[in-house]
């Protein structure tokens, strides 16, 4: 099977989601990255340029469907572990999580990426790092992890540690104290820890048959220009990039339309 024809169903599974027919789009993304796995070991590289943006397109498919706590598992389905994860996907996650104000998850999820050296090294590191800092450590008042991060990160420019040291004054007390409140409902409801997010893998296998349909979201016919967009640029490998990024911008517009934490797109990799 050639690479057209993965972008091929890639572009289906983006039309369904511009249909609104979320958990539709979802099985088509499971579909796209079962079929990509099965390709020639010479297609390898492409293959997981397409697995990633079936990847993103799946866990907006997910969160539409207010499924989001299986994103995870999806995840550690496709990579195995959350270590292996591309950072592109991990920053979705972050704004993700961030948007229904489950931090700890979250915490959870980027400590155990940054654990594997070859991410702390990797380009893309610097902005997994300032997502993280923007949306989950300074908001939940974790400036103890924001420092360790900072320093444990050799991506990250001098630039890039003297802004992300600033960050702490820049969040009102109001908007923490809110932020922590939820940071300990979740500790208290969910009691995650690594190995709850480990198991998720198998705990939810068989709830992605659950998945409910869902009206259209509020930001829907933004969503269809971002891809009705990226869909006619699809047949060329550089436009698998255009739906990573909309994914990223859609979850942008999502943070800025809540008022709390204004997101500038130089931070989804923009810059």
């Amino acid at each position: 099977m050639n690479q057209l024809h993965l972008n091929k169903q890639l572009s289906d599974a983006v039309d369904l989601f511009v249909m609104a027919k979320f958990a539709d789009c979802f099985y088509a993304c499971a579909d796209v990255i079962k079929t990509a796995k099965f390709e020639p070991e010479h297609q390898h590289q492409s293959n997981e340029e397409v697995i990633e943006a079936a990847i993103a397109l799946g866990i907006q498919a997910l969160a539409e469907t207010d499924n989001w706590h299986h994103v995870i598992s999806f995840i550690i389905d496709t990579y195995g572990s959350i270590e292996l994860c591309p950072p592109r996907i991990v920053q979705v996650c972050i704004l993700l999580h961030a948007h229904v104000k489950e931090y700890l998850p979250c915490h959870k999820l980027v400590q155990t990426w940054l654990k594997n050296p070859q991410n702390l090294n990797h380009s893309q590191c610097s902005k997994v790092v300032r997502i993280y800092a923007h949306h989950i450590l300074c908001p939940t008042g974790s400036y103890e992890t924001l420092q360790e991060v900072i320093n444990s990160c050799p991506s990250l420019s001098d630039s890039d540690r003297a802004a992300l040291k600033k960050l702490p004054q820049e969040i009102s007390p109001a908007e923490e104290k809110k932020a922590r409140f939820h940071l300990t409902d979740t500790n208290t409801d969910t009691k995650c820890n690594l190995n709850i997010v480990r198991n998720q893998k198998d705990k939810s296998r068989s709830t992605y048959a659950d998945l409910p349909s869902k009206g259209v979201s509020m930001l829907t016919t933004l969503c269809k220009t971002i891809f009705v967009t990226a869909r006619t640029f699809v047949e060329s490998q550089k436009s698998i990039g255009l739906i990573i990024m909309g994914m990223l911008a859609f979850y942008a517009i999502i943070q800025t339309q809540s008022g709390k934490i204004p997101l500038n797109l130089v931070y989804l990799g923009f810059d």
